[in-house]
């Protein structure tokens, strides 16, 4: 209220029942606003795997007190590798009903759009009129649809990329093989370093969970596998990195067009997926950040097991 609406009080006995009127009115919008002190929960994941079939994902919003009945504006942003992108349907506002300290907001999303293990960034924010402090209004994270799998069954897999270091022979043995539910040709290795790989121990390789090395091959004159961490850290040598060159080539810029010409592709024939020898390549942080030629046997192979 102004100077002038108090004066209005003590001199008119109706202004001035009008004015406590308004004062009452002010105060309880002012006390409605100061009581909403909302926030993100911080239990929320910073990375989110989301399910194709789903559509839409919740993100969950608190609230210091719960009495009255309040509706909140949120700001939203979306992006990928830093560019502004429209894939998620955001909210733009969270309800709370009278006695409710915790309410839900829905991200929609449509996978066509967002296609398969694309990783975008995500932030929701609660305005500062309504945060309970600079700590929780704003959440952030990423979130993508993983690659469905099917499994394969088992694979006979002979490995090449550890014999850079240390002398033995390329070892085969057998591990789960699984290809892309959506892209025919698109393979992963499960387990590829844990317990069936004779030359490391429990310890080296995480146990509780499962680590993969995925392969492209779908073009089968042109198959090529990502520089990736191969779910295995020796005591001495640390993390073990591996890759083809053709994917170090694509990294810079090259096409898989071009590499194929150079000769730095593998070949997918008759369930075998080879590479040429010298064409991988591994890397140990422990003892070095440069890569290593690898598959100096040209031994390197995954072979399909029909397991019917």
């Amino acid at each position: 209220m102004s100077r002038k609406s108090y004066i209005y009080c003590t001199s008119l006995s109706v202004v001035c029942v009008l004015a406590l009127g308004l004062l009452s009115a002010c105060g309880d919008d002012d006390e409605a606003a100061v009581e909403v002190r909302a926030y993100f929960s911080p239990d929320y994941a910073s990375t989110l795997a989301l399910d194709a079939a789903a559509g839409s994902f919740t993100l969950a919003l608190c609230r210091t007190t719960a009495e009255r009945a309040v509706t909140i504006p949120l700001t939203g942003a979306q992006s990928l590798d830093g560019s502004a992108v429209t894939c998620f349907r955001m909210p733009t506002e969270a309800v709370f009903a009278q006695g409710q300290d915790t309410t839900y907001v829905d991200i929609g999303y449509d996978v066509d759009a967002l296609g398969y293990d694309t990783h975008y960034q995500l932030t929701l924010a609660i305005p500062s009129a309504y945060a309970a402090s600079t700590v929780g209004a704003q959440a952030t994270f990423t979130a993508y649809v993983p690659t469905p799998w099917t499994s394969l069954g088992l694979c006979s897999f002979t490995e090449d990329f550890l014999t850079t270091f240390f002398v033995y022979d390329p070892y085969t043995y057998e591990v789960e093989l699984q290809e892309s539910a959506v892209t025919p040709g698109y393979f992963r290795l499960v387990n590829p370093f844990g317990e069936a790989y004779p030359y490391s121990w429990e310890g080296e390789w995480d146990a509780s969970t499962d680590t993969y090395i995925v392969v492209h091959a779908e073009d089968p004159d042109a198959v090529y596998i990502p520089l990736q961490d191969a779910g295995l850290k020796l005591t001495t040598y640390g993390r073990v990195t591996i890759g083809s060159l053709a994917a170090m080539y694509m990294d810079e810029g090259y096409s898989l067009s071009e590499v194929q010409s150079l000769g730095l592709t593998g070949t997918y024939r008759d369930g075998v997926i080879t590479f040429p020898e010298r064409t991988l390549a591994v890397r140990l942080a422990g003892y070095s950040d440069n890569y290593y030629y690898a598959n100096n046997n040209g031994a390197f192979r995954i072979e399909i097991i029909d397991n019917k």
